[in-house]
């Protein structure tokens, strides 16, 4: 019997080298979270270090925080003549999301303007969401139990997928249609789904789009009896890297990102935002709940390798942090067994302390604060961090203050439930 080598990690993970991809850069971007309707107001809320934590009185919990949008008007946010009643809450929140970031690109949002710019057989959309309309399940349910029939627009409101069919058929794209669902992954996943389209060419411009609502009580208690929610009950609760961290804080809120190779920025003469050079996926294959860490680890080390070459004095890393003792205290972890000392070098903050947790529309709206960072040399603070763990010394967790900082490379970390893990790196334009 012939004895089998066991194999390195580099052996293990196929991977392309950078060169052998094509460019794709961000054009537009776009966001609604508890921090601001938009990307200018969450993007200066989430500088100044605000909170978007609010208290929240929903019948059947015992939480009393969240991140929830309070004043989000439908009729005001989204295209005129659209049937409402159609589209859920987190479907809702990616349309506006994606509106904006077409307003951004300077892309029009009319089907025939649209069509008479670009090729929208090769235009597509890749959403994401990790629950979807399932914050809609107890009201049908409740619907049966009083004997009376769901209605026909239910389960348009219920399909997950929802998050993608309705930009598709209000824009009129008519690429890769798509719906990823990866735990707090999921928009990381969705990134890395859009990017593969178009390396495989199957689209020359993506729309990436997460979102997620589960501001409802079966989603609030099911976490909070998993010990995943913070005990405390105030607008500071979330506290990522912190010694006193003890649970996240749930939020709802949309994101999207508009991708398009270099040939199509050079035809339509656009100015990219920044450019998608790489990404690793993994699974712990471990524990529903407690990440190993080594999935993380791995999935940061394939997504550098793709990326190549990086000043770490220059290098932003958007950790996944979501306050959680065993969550964070890994990824720190992973983060220095990947960087070494280099690590001391680059800054790290976590965007989950001011705005809460996102779920799977996190990975997303972190991307956005990514870029950010890269386009503006500012990285966001990590909101209410007093007192840093102990498995981060010496590093520097931008706490409470922005910090002015010039952002040629920046990481997007996301690790879902399930041992879920998606890394992608974005650079400056050049």
């Amino acid at each position: 019997m012939v004895e089998k080598k066991a194999l390195n990690v580099e052996e293990r993970t196929p991977y392309k080298e950078r060169e052998e991809f094509p460019k794709v850069y961000v054009i537009g971007m776009g966001i609604v979270s508890p921090l601001g309707l938009n990307l200018p107001t969450t993007w200066e809320n989430l500088k100044a270090g605000k909170s978007g934590i609010s208290n929240i009185d929903i019948e059947g919990t015992d939480i009393k925080i969240a991140g929830s949008i309070n004043n989000f008007n439908p009729k005001e946010m989204l295209p005129s003549g659209i049937k409402i009643r159609r589209v859920s809450r987190p479907a809702q929140f990616g349309l506006a999301a994606v509106i904006e970031a077409f307003q951004d690109a300077g892309l029009p949002t009319e089907k025939e303007e649209l069509e008479a710019k670009v090729d929208t057989r090769r235009f597509g959309v890749c959403g994401g969401t990790g629950i979807g309309g399932a914050n809609d399940m107890p009201r049908v349910s409740d619907r049966l139990k009083e004997g009376k029939k769901p209605s026909p627009i239910d389960v348009l409101l219920i399909e997950p997928e929802r998050i993608a069919t309705v930009v598709s058929m209000q824009l009129g794209l008519r690429g890769p249609l798509t719906c990823v669902t990866a735990a707090c992954a999921t928009g990381n996943r969705a990134i890395t789904d859009a990017y593969k389209d178009m390396l495989a060419n199957d689209a020359d411009l993506m729309v990436v789009v997460a979102a997620e609502s589960t501001l409802d009580p079966v989603t609030l208690e099911s976490f909070n009896s998993a010990g995943a929610l913070s005990r405390e009950q105030n607008i500071f609760a979330s506290k990522p890297l912190d010694h006193k961290r003890n649970g996240f804080v749930m939020s709802e809120g949309g994101a999207s990102l508009i991708l398009a190779t270099e040939e199509i920025v050079k035809k339509l003469g656009l100015r990219p935002k920044a450019e998608l050079v790489a990404y690793g996926n993994t699974a712990d294959a471990g524990d529903d709940t407690e990440p190993t860490g080594e999935g993380a680890e791995r999935a940061m080390r394939i997504a550098l390798k793709r990326a190549g070459r990086f000043r770490p004095e220059t290098f932003y890393i958007n950790a996944h942090a979501t306050s959680t003792p065993k969550g964070d205290s890994k990824e720190v972890l992973a983060i220095r067994s990947v960087f070494g000392e280099d690590a001391k070098k680059i800054l790290i903050s976590s965007t989950k302390g001011a705005g809460g947790h996102g779920m799977g529309a996190a990975g997303l709206m972190e991307a956005v604060f990514c870029i950010k960072a890269i386009e503006e040399g500012v990285v966001p603070p990590t909101a209410n961090l007093e007192d840093p763990m102990d498995e981060a010394e010496g590093l520097n967790l931008v706490p409470r203050e922005a910090q002015v900082k010039e952002v040629e490379t920046a990481m997007n970390n996301s690790f879902g439930f399930g041992g879920i893990n998606s890394v992608t790196i974005f650079k400056g334009a050049v």
